[in-house]
């Protein structure tokens, strides 16, 4: 038996290298065959790995570290697969996962309220995370669309050193790989005003002899100044920003009640489901909190905001005709279980809006906006003291096409991009 494990690894060694070191994959549903959006798939043992795209699929590529190493993949409320690891194949294999729920009942259940959970978890954090710093290699993905099309698609890969969980200081991150889509559909959304608008603007610099500044001829800032760059998918680690819902002091705004455990990497869950009563930060929230009873530990948090526009904005929206409609933000924390601690894993948002331009003697102009983002965080490296140089760190406030610093040469061939669904790379 072992002088046939030997040889396969040899043989499955020699398989890689020929074939570019890359696992393909479609997750589904074992009962509905329907794809499973954001899987988790990792090498076991490892933080190494990606998450499936909306359709399902997702692209591994395979280190050398990770030879031989079977590739897990976990869902929410599913038991977890494993996949042996084959040569590279234009047809992806397809793994298909079952559904898997408990009752309370199954579980080691202690009779506490919702809220009196939330409050254990929060007070044991200092014992659940990490309490040495660390760092990680994290990919970072934004798509900006407007009724479907493409306006804006961007990658990058972050360095990062987390601080630990008693400290302070803000998390660090450095941009190491960042590259923008070329020839972006344009924003039609107002276009015509837009473009009289930079019209009239070239015409009097003509006059006056100045020279023509660039502006914003599509009006593509109305939505991306608000929502778009990697800063908020950046800052929503629980260890250092707790959500109103797991904030003791504003329990009496939302609603809790137990829901359905469920399994997620072969740890059973604790599910507590919320609700706000009414409008906590100029949002209406509902959602999903999942608690791992085995170490007292927010394992992963599912929640949507309706976006309630501020009584002291709507006239100003009005003043120039514009409505905004169902203006909504999902977002998902997920955690991942390393040698005793839980360590950031991936986060996901979801902004979508409607906007709407009145016009009184013509036919309105209406366009559906959608953001979305992803951060998976990989390569964990525990007990690090590698902060990133203060020049080197990344500053929302700059444009981040001017704050690449590749240090050490990397490659996109070294890092795990989320396949898209549509977008074909440059």
């Amino acid at each position: 038996m072992k002088r046939l494990t030997v040889l396969w690894t040899l043989v499955l060694f020699t398989l890689l290298e020929a074939n570019g070191q890359m696992v393909k994959g479609l997750v589904k549903d074992a009962e509905t065959k329907d794809p499973l959006p954001f899987a988790t798939i990792n090498f076991a043992g490892t933080s190494i790995g990606t998450v499936s795209n909306n359709d399902g699929y997702f692209e591994l590529n395979i280190p050398a570290s990770c030879v031989g190493k079977d590739v897990q993949i976990s869902y929410m409320g599913y038991s977890s697969a494993a996949m042996p690891v084959r040569r590279d194949s234009d047809s992806p294999e397809t793994i298909l996962l079952k559904p898997a729920t408990l009752t309370l009942a199954e579980l080691v259940f202690r009779p506490l309220s919702p809220e009196d959970y939330i409050r254990r978890v929060v007070k044991n954090m200092g014992k659940s995370l990490p309490k040495e710093p660390f760092s990680s290699m994290s990919y970072y993905r934004e798509k900006f669309l407007e009724n479907g099309g493409y306006l804006a698609f961007t990658e990058g890969v972050f360095k990062s050193y987390y601080t630990s969980y008693q400290d302070t200081i803000p998390n660090q991150y450095q941009l190491v790989l960042y590259e923008t889509a070329e020839n972006p559909q344009e924003v039609q959304f107002m276009k015509s005003t837009f473009d009289k608008k930079d019209d009239r603007r070239k015409r009097r610099a003509q006059k006056k002899g100045e020279e023509i500044e660039a502006g914003d001829e599509s009006g593509i800032g109305i939505i991306e100044g608000t929502f778009s760059g990697p800063d908020e998918i950046l800052s929503m680690d629980l260890s250092k920003k707790l959500e109103p819902f797991l904030d003791s002091t504003q329990f009496k705004k939302f609603k809790y009640r137990f829901d359905d455990p469920v399994i997620y990497q072969g740890r059973e869950l604790l599910v507590i489901s919320f609700q706000s009563k009414g409008t906590v930060d100029h949002l209406k929230t509902k959602g999903r909190i999942y608690i791992d009873l085995q170490s007292d530990a927010f394992a992963s948090i599912d929640y949507t905001g309706k976006f309630v526009i501020p009584f002291a904005v709507e006239p100003v929206l009005l003043a120039f005709g514009l409505t905004v409609s169902n203006p909504n933000i999902t977002k998902t924390l997920r955690y991942q279980y390393l040698n005793g601690a839980w360590y950031p894993e991936y986060f996901h948002i979801d902004v979508d809006l409607e906007l709407t331009k009145i016009h009184f003697f013509e036919k309105n102009e209406k366009s559906l906006f959608e953001i979305e983002q992803v951060l998976k965080v990989s390569d964990i490296r525990e007990n690090s003291e590698e902060q990133i140089p203060a020049a080197k760190r990344l500053d929302p406030k700059k444009n981040p096409e001017d704050q690449v610093f590749n240090d050490d040469n990397a490659r996109w061939a070294d890092f795990n991009r989320l396949a898209d669904e549509a977008y074909t790379r440059m």
